[in-house]
């Protein structure tokens, strides 16, 4: 398979999220996966990041949103007032001899997924679809062209570039809890909680630990912002 490719449904019934998780992909929303060469790039573990301003900046502009409503909460989601109203999952597949960067993306457009079980237990953000935001009638048919467009465009410029300078400060300024006290879960077992204070040049979060300033390791995950929305 050569070139780019882009994937769409407008349900998934065996949807999987990061770290191995069930991803709710009932109807009402928007579900696509970008399918790019991989090969020679070294700007693999990032992705997540350039695909998600592409969707708030996207997003924000087809559904007449206020400037910087849509924050990215590191690494993979988008959320709109403490809400979640996108997902992504990157992960390399190799298939007819070659590697492949497959990125899914899920956008709520008009129905938002049922509450999960990490939610119940009120460890993740609740749902919330375009149409909690915004008057304006949009379906997800409208969303596919752009928003995936979008998502390839800022892919592909990722790969031969990796995180530049300006996108990188971009990026950092819709980070959602940024000035706020993160809780961090970090493999296998560790917990830490600082001041987010913004990104590594490499996308990883910076934070002011009571130790001092610390990079946190790519694999750890935001289990809880500290900031005006709940949880």
């Amino acid at each position: 398979m050569g070139g780019a490719h882009v994937i769409a449904a407008l349900e998934q019934t065996a949807g999987q999220g990061r770290l191995g998780r069930t991803w709710q992909s009932p109807p009402g929303g928007l579900y696509f996966t970008c399918v790019l060469p991989a090969a020679g790039s070294s700007h693999l573990a990032t992705v997540s990041l350039p695909v998600g301003l592409a969707l708030c900046e996207t997003i924000e502009r087809l559904a007449a949103l206020e400037p910087d409503l849509l924050r990215i909460k590191w690494p993979n989601d988008v959320h709109a007032r403490g809400g979640k109203l996108a997902g992504i999952l990157c992960e390399i597949v190799r298939f007819e001899g070659c590697d492949h960067l497959l990125v899914g993306v899920g956008v709520n457009i008009i129905a938002a997924p049922p509450l999960s079980a990490d939610l119940a237990a009120g460890f993740a953000a609740p749902p919330i679809c375009l149409a909690d935001l915004t008057t304006s009638s949009i379906s997800p048919n409208d969303l596919l062209q752009p928003l995936a467009g979008a998502a390839l465009t800022g892919l592909e410029q990722h790969l031969r570039a990796g995180l530049t300078e300006p996108t990188l400060r971009v990026i950092e300024a819709r980070l959602r809890g940024r000035g706020c006290r993160l809780d961090l879960a970090i493999p296998p077992d560790r917990q830490l909680s600082g001041e987010l204070l913004g990104l590594t040049a490499d996308g990883r979060l910076q934070i002011r630990h009571q130790d001092g300033e610390i990079s946190v390791p790519g694999g750890a995950e935001i289990a809880r912002i500290h900031d005006n929305w709940l949880p």
